[in-house]
C-alpha cells in the first residue's frame, strides 16, 4: 500500500481515496464504546494515548467480544503511547464498533486518531 501523508487525511494508492483523519477521546472508568460503527468500515487506529488513575489493564475489541489486543497493564500516571503508524496498529471488522474492555473500575484518559477505510 503506497500512502502520502498530509494534516487531514492519509491516501490510500490502493483505493485512489484519501482517509480523512479522525480524532477519539478516551474517557472511560468502565468498559465501553470509544468509536462507533460505520456501516460497510473499519475503523483503522493509527496512533493514541492511554494513561491511567490506577493500575488496571486494557484491551480493545471490535463490535461486541473479538478481542484485537491482548490485556495491556496501565500502571498509575504512565502513558501507553501508539506511535503514529500510517499502516495502523489495529482495525476493526468492517461495521463494527471499536470498544475499550477495562479490568477494573478504574479512570483511563486520552485519545485516538484513527481513519475509516
Amino acid at each position: 500500500m503506497e500512502v502520502t501523508l498530509r494534516s487531514d487525511a492519509i491516501f490510500d494508492a490502493v483505493a485512489n481515496a484519501n482517509l480523512p483523519v479522525k480524532f477519539a477521546k478516551v474517557d472511560l472508568a468502565a468498559s465501553g464504546d470509544l468509536v462507533a460503527l460505520v456501516t460497510g468500515k473499519k475503523i483503522r487506529v493509527v496512533a493514541g494515548s492511554l494513561v491511567a488513575a490506577g493500575a488496571v489493564t486494557v484491551k480493545f475489541q471490535t463490535g461486541a467480544a473479538t478481542d484485537l489486543t491482548g490485556a495491556m497493564s496501565l500502571i498509575t500516571g504512565t502513558p501507553l503511547n501508539l506511535a503514529f503508524s500510517p499502516a495502523g496498529h489495529f482495525e476493526t471488522v468492517a461495521g463494527a464498533k471499536l470498544n475499550l474492555v477495562l479490568g477494573g473500575a478504574v479512570q483511563v484518559s486520552g485519545w485516538l486518531v484513527y481513519v475509516e477505510v
